[in-house]
């Protein structure tokens, strides 16, 4: 064999090792691209809820008190109310979902206002509360995919439901 067809094989080969390499190389970032992109979805799934849900729960313990947190309805919809007393006026915060929205609305007790009036939080399907005779505080969120998360809140003063 000659010396050029020799240079030749040595050529084609090393081309060949970089081809090579350089494919496994792109799999190898595809296949993470991927798996990246998965894990990323999943930790993205349910941050709503987890979210809303936690709030909730700070502004509750917040808010512990006996005769301060109360379960009833808002113009028709399911709401929590959170009383509290400031300078000698009864304010409440009351947490719901309306318009696909987790809202908030904090205003003087009895005041009037409707709905629309809150402060949107969050996306939402659904928000419901309840309370146990136990004092415990069912509280249950839908996104709006229709995953759905509940948490329990222990009440250390007995809770309120009425409605």
């Amino acid at each position: 064999m000659s010396q050029a067809r020799k240079n030749n094989m040595h050529i084609l080969f090393s081309i060949t090792l970089f081809t090579a390499f350089t494919a496994s190389v792109l799999l190898v970032l595809l296949f993470g691209v991927s798996a990246y992109g998965d894990i990323t979805e999943e930790g993205q799934d349910g941050y709503a809820g987890r979210l809303c849900l936690s709030y909730i729960a700070t502004k509750v313990r917040h808010y512990d008190q006996n005769g301060c947190v109360r379960v009833d309805t808002f113009e028709g919809l399911p709401a929590l109310f959170l009383e509290e007393e400031l300078d000698g006026i009864r304010y409440q915060t009351i947490l719901y979902c309306h318009d696909g929205q987790v809202k908030e609305l904090f205003c003087e007790k009895d005041l009037g206002l409707l709905p629309g009036d809150g402060t949107a939080l969050l996306p939402a399907a659904a928000l419901n509360f309840a309370v146990s005779p136990e004092g415990l505080l069912h509280i249950s969120y839908a996104e709006p995919e229709g995953e759905a998360m509940e948490l329990y809140l222990s009440l250390r003063a007995k809770g309120e439901e009425k409605g």
